[in-house]
């Protein structure tokens, strides 16, 4: 009874701290153990789990989710010594910070998008907020208490969170080129009259403009196939189908120029049926608004 009683004001000084956050908007509670409300990158909550966890004590875990405005490859931190809620088929890496390493297990299967997410500010308060899991997707945090974890500064520390890992990112793009961003993180909308989206797909970023009626089938050579164009340049390093007439558009400087800078320069990338779709290798973090450039740059010279 004791125990419930300490939940349910704890629960009680969180959401009256959500009510007075300038962040914070259309709070709405569901039942004792749960409240959702939005910020400026989305949807979040603070929910009691369900499930007791006997390394604190048989207290119910606090979770709180919130989202932040740019995308990040799955990373998740654990205290060491403490059971993580989920074992993932991930790599074991560290950030070079040796007292971080020390306190935090890791994992990533994308170690170069993990270190740039644990900058030395995002560290600071990991340590700060004494966690027992941290779990980035996409653009959805996720952070559980540890044990001795005031509530209010949890739930104070996840909103930082959020707006740290924020900086710099795809949040930053959208409003820039007025784009529009989904709860995944998917960026749709025109560029210069281009219907263009961005999105993470599995561990690679994908940037695709939609073309029609462009008549160009272009892969990366190394995937063999194609015709010869007559220029030595294009045929070494691109492998092209399409009629005579369309094929003589790519001998324009601008527009080999454009094709090379997606097909040949990240393979994988392909001009297509629909359109243009670069493949960028890992997370695109400040290469992002780079490679929108570049599939729109295409886009244009292949429009007819």
């Amino acid at each position: 009874m004791w125990l419930t009683l300490q939940r349910r004001r704890a629960f009680e000084r969180l959401v009256a701290y959500l009510e007075k956050h300038r962040s914070v908007q259309g709070l709405r509670r569901f039942g004792s153990d749960e409240a959702r409300f939005e910020t400026r990158h989305g949807p979040g909550s603070i929910r009691l789990a369900s499930a007791t966890d006997g390394n604190i004590g048989g207290l119910r875990v606090l979770q709180i989710e919130v989202l932040c405005g740019r995308q990040w490859s799955p990373v998740h931190l654990h205290a060491s010594g403490v059971l993580p809620s989920m074992v993932l088929p991930q790599k074991d890496i560290q950030v070079g910070d040796a007292r971080f390493d020390a306190d935090w297990t890791i994992q990533s299967s994308d170690p170069r998008a993990a270190r740039l997410a644990l900058t030395p500010a995002v560290r600071d308060l990991v340590q700060k907020l004494k966690l027992r899991e941290l779990r980035l997707s996409g653009r959805r945090i996720t952070v559980t208490r540890q044990d001795g974890a005031p509530p209010v500064a949890l739930i104070a520390g996840a909103l930082k969170l959020a707006e740290l890992l924020s900086e710099g990112g795809w949040d930053r793009v959208a409003e820039k080129l007025g784009l529009t961003q989904d709860e995944e993180g998917t960026l749709t909308g025109l560029v210069r009259g281009v219907p263009l989206s961005a999105m993470l797909d599995g561990e690679d970023t994908v940037v695709s403009a939609r073309v029609t009626e462009h008549g160009i089938r272009a892969v990366h050579k190394d995937l063999g196939g194609g015709v010869s164009i007559g220029d030595p340049v294009l045929d070494g390093l691109v492998s092209l189908r399409g009629d005579r007439e369309h094929l003589r558009q790519v001998l324009d400087p601008d527009t080999a120029g454009a094709l090379l800078a997606v097909v040949h320069a990240y393979p994988g990338s392909e001009v297509g049926p629909a359109g243009v779709r670069l493949v960028f290798p890992g997370m695109a973090i400040d290469e992002l608004e780079e490679l929108v450039e570049r599939v729109v740059t295409l886009a244009e010279a292949l429009s007819p």
